[in-house]
């Protein structure tokens, strides 16, 4: 038989409210936007925990990352600003 796991969920706005600290590595889902979850630490309490996930943009940062997932569109313009093709 399969295992199952189900993970706490609850809207963004009753996760701020009510504030609880997630276990180590405990997920939380934001039921009205499925794509943002946080991943506790068992210390710091919801609030405080950074948002995971995909947050609508597919460039986000890029800073010095090596595997940051970039549209063809960056990729072009950090070409395009540091390098010159002969």
């Amino acid at each position: 038989m399969a295992d199952r796991m189900q993970f706490r969920r609850d809207t963004k706005a009753n996760w701020a409210h009510y504030n609880p600290i997630l276990f180590d590595g405990e997920v939380g889902i934001c039921t009205d936007d499925a794509n943002l979850y946080k991943v506790g630490n068992g210390v710091d309490a919801w609030n405080s925990l950074p948002f995971r996930g995909f947050d609508g943009t597919v460039v986000h940062t890029t800073g010095n990352s090596t595997n940051a997932v970039m549209s063809q569109k960056a990729v072009t313009e950090e070409l395009e600003g540091g390098f010159t093709l002969n």
